[in-house]
């Protein structure tokens, strides 16, 4: 509804408004000296976050909803079919050309194949296509399955990747404007709970595919992945051919497009299916190409940032898409600065906290709830976290390869990594929950021992342990889930209800696969037993067809009806039996409901050994968990007296003994705290939980480093004249200052640099006018040497 954008528009103004206050607020609290190792790293993390969250807001401001339409078109010429087969196996390649078989196409249907295979150049053969093998596949396949075109148009298909029919008609909607010169359509998973799915039936691509796309795509700047997408070959013959650069091929050709007046168009409705990987490596793989594909364009002559003739809006495009793959990174700076803070007893700004928390409260709700009011349902609260955590490692080795320009290195398969030994394939994640944890118990020791770390204030200690506590329950979720990828089947299945005769005994689906089926029977058949098995499948006309298959019994559970949930595995399948299985899996079931990914009972699959492996990394985060909320709640010496609060009173008084009033006074003790300023007596009054105290005072850009004790303490300036000397420059400790004659300065050691270059160095009393020609102190007070305090040598 109309008012339902306005007011997401309006939230996302205010959020922007509010990070932007809070970003100049945070440039006032750097600090100084060792405080900027942790205070700048923090910063550019923050300021990467905000223009996230800008570029996301951007492509989302006009994205239409997800349920909105185009009319479908019929082209008015051929259109080929071109099928990258690099690396696929006979199972891929006959998912898609029995998707291809369904399709109203008019063109020719070719498979491009690195290396001469002869069992996929049958398969192609008797499906009508044709096999033809290209060296240039491996490293660029965007050039190699353009050149096996001859048509007007072609679709370009990954083998695995399987057409609905309606996707010509569809790309053709939009193809039919002369100015669109490639249509991507978005990409259904088959599988509902694999390694891309943040939650059950909830992947990570929703929100580019209903959310950041569509909006592009009102731009006419919609992102392009290339498998998946219909290409116009006079688009492409106008740049003079896709844009040699590896991985990042297709990148680099949609910014040539781009600038030459070409847009691009997307489709959220998906026209194509696939299965989604389950496999931690081939999840790891598919994000380091993406994104050394997509950085990799920045890095190039053909960098959207300065190739010509693209305008400032399709320039903010490419950003979004870039944008994505530094989420990780981002969250890892924060740990690594949560880590310090731990360490070090300090926070990483300076100044009171209230004024900085409040405007950071500010503004991250509001940008919560932009974010969640822009996504429209396609994410939820903390899911940007966890993809973030999920995606560190392949993120950061995608940009390293980029970085080095080794982006079209090849990966290492290492099929199979399951249970803990995932954590193998996740060092960078698991090293992050480890010095964390690590961070958190060193903290916690000080329960035991008062001195092992700088100690924190009391809202500084609950700030940086909760923080710390927050960041480690999303990476511990991520982690949790991968490990146990083992207590959950492989292969995926399709939750559907079809009539089946099983034995002798008719009853219904409960699931279904290519490779297998689930049943319900009054009787648990022993495992190992071969059934015969007729499936009542509907084919894509509305048909019923009988299908008659052999199974072998894999597994046998009670169903809670009290009767025993089956699971069979086919054997020995005919081509005729197998192809109406994936036709019906891919393309049938996705016209009546979502597919959803039917879990192994954990009972038949759980790993005793990596599971003690896994329960001693939860023991350890538990174990630190519970050590710093008890740091946290009672602090590190709870039983010490010296935890109560002292009251310190500081009176400042000029060299003739008059006080000052309004003086600004700040103290330091692990981090800096502001005291009121000093009343019409000079005086000011403060307090710390401890006795073991150094008050560090800025006054008139001069530094006084010096032990204080509770009580009232008693501070007489200091004169410094220059006397028949031509003094230019004076250092405080604070670093090199103009000189003002006369002024009075806090007592201690002072450097003065004359007009000739000469540096004089020397110690003024408190309660003394110092005279640069002479080098003589002269007291102009009568000081108290029991209520005065000098300076200790810095």
């Amino acid at each position: 509804m109309l008012w339902q954008r306005d007011w997401t528009r309006v939230v996302t103004l205010f959020a922007c408004a509010s990070g932007l206050t809070y970003l100049l607020i945070r440039l006032t609290t750097l600090g100084s000296g060792s405080l900027l190792v942790l205070s700048l790293p923090l910063l550019a993390a923050e300021y990467v976050a905000f223009a996230q969250f800008a570029l996301f807001a951007f492509a989302a401001w006009n994205s239409p909803h997800p349920n909105d339409s185009r009319p479908v078109v019929d082209p008015p010429f051929s259109v080929d079919l071109v099928i990258n087969a690099h690396l696929a196996d006979l199972a891929d390649l006959e998912r898609t050309l029995v998707g291809a078989r369904a399709m109203s196409l008019l063109g020719t249907v070719v498979v491009v194949d690195t290396n001469h295979r002869v069992d996929l150049q049958e398969l192609a053969g008797s499906f009508g296509g044709q096999y033809i093998t290209d060296p240039r596949l491996e490293v660029e396949p965007a050039a190699a399955l353009f050149d096996a075109s001859t048509s007007e148009c072609y679709v370009w298909l990954d083998a695995g990747q399987v057409p609905l029919p309606d996707l010509i008609p569809a790309g053709f909607a939009r193809l039919a404007d002369p100015s669109v010169g490639v249509w991507q359509s978005a990409i259904g998973l088959v599988n509902s709970d694999s390694l891309v799915h943040l939650q059950r039936g909830r992947d990570e691509e929703a929100l580019l595919r209903n959310v950041i796309a569509p909006g592009l795509d009102q731009l006419g700047a919609a992102p392009w992945s290339g498998p998946g997408s219909i290409v116009r070959r006079e688009a492409i013959d106008s740049i003079g051919g896709f844009a040699a650069g590896g991985p990042s091929e297709v990148q680099r050709t949609l910014v040539l497009l781009h600038g030459h007046d070409w847009t691009s168009a997307y489709d959220q409705n998906p026209r194509v299916r696939a299965i989604a990987p389950d496999d931690l490596d081939d999840y790891l793989v598919a994000r380091r190409r993406r994104a050394t594909g997509t950085l990799g364009a920045f890095t190039s002559l053909h960098s959207p940032l300065i190739a010509a003739g693209l305008s400032p809006t399709q320039r903010f495009a490419h950003l979004v898409s870039a944008s994505s793959f530094f989420s990780g990174i981002r969250q890892l700076v924060v740990v690594v600065v949560v880590i310090g803070a731990l360490v070090v007893g300090r926070i990483p700004m300076e100044g009171p906290l209230a004024p900085i928390l409040a405007p950071w409260i500010v503004s991250m709700a509001l940008a919560t709830l932009a974010r969640r009011l822009l996504a429209n349902g396609s994410m939820r609260v903390g899911d940007w976290t966890r993809q973030g955590w999920r995606t560190l490692g392949a993120d950061v080795t995608g940009i390293v390869r980029v970085l080095r320009h080794k982006a079209g290195t090849q990966d290492t398969e290492h099929h199979g990594a399951t249970g803990v030994r995932t954590l193998g394939r996740l060092r960078l994640l698991t090293g992050v929950v480890i010095a964390l944890d690590l961070a958190l118990l060193l903290r916690g020791a000080t329960l035991l021992n008062n001195g092992l770390l700088p100690r924190f204030s009391i809202a500084e200690r609950v700030l940086v342990i909760s923080f710390g506590l927050f960041m480690l329950v999303p990476i511990i979720d991520v982690l949790q889930l991968i490990v146990s990828r083992k207590q959950r089947r492989k292969a995926f299945r399709l939750k559907v209800e079809l009539h089946a005769v099983v034995g002798e005994t008719r009853t219904k689906t409960v699931d279904l696969a290519t490779s297998g089926i689930g049943v319900i029977l009054p009787h648990a058949p022993a495992i190992g037993t071969p059934m015969e098995i007729v499936l009542e499948l509907p084919d894509l006309a509305g048909a019923e067809q009988h299908i008659r298959v052999r199974g072998l019994v894999r597994s046998a559970v009670p169903d809670p009806s009290g009767r025993v949930r089956v699971g069979l595995e086919f054997v020995d399948l005919d081509r005729a039996a197998r192809q109406a299985l994936v036709e019906f899996c891919m393309i049938g079931a996705a016209r009546n409901a979502a597919p959803r990914h039917v879990a192994e009972p954990r009972s038949l699959s759980i790993h005793r050994p990596h599971l003690h492996r896994v329960h001693a990394v939860r023991a350890l985060t538990a174990f630190a968990t519970a050590a710093s909320l008890v740091v946290m709640l009672v602090g590190p010496s709870a039983a010490s007296a010296s935890d109560q609060t002292i009251t310190f009173g500081l009176q400042i008084l000029q060299t003739d003994g008059s006080p000052i009033d309004g003086v600004a006074v700040r103290y330091h003790n692990g981090s800096w705290q502001e005291a009121p300023a000093t009343d019409a007596d000079g005086r000011t009054k403060f307090g710390f939980v401890s006795e073991q105290v150094q008050l560090e005072l800025v006054y008139l850009d001069g530094r006084l480093v010096m032990p204080i004790s509770a009580g009232e303490t008693e501070l007489v300036l200091a004169r410094v004249e220059a006397g028949s000397s031509q003094v230019d420059e004076i250092d405080f400790g604070g670093g090199w200052t103009t000189f003002v004659d006369g002024a009075e300065v806090l007592p201690g050691r002072v450097a003065l640099r004359l007009s000739d270059g000469t540096v004089v160095k020397t110690t003024v009393d408190a309660g003394h006018v110092f005279d640069v020609g002479t080098g003589v102190q002269t007291a102009t007070t009568s000081v108290p040497e029991s209520s005065s305090t000098t300076a200790d040598e810095q």
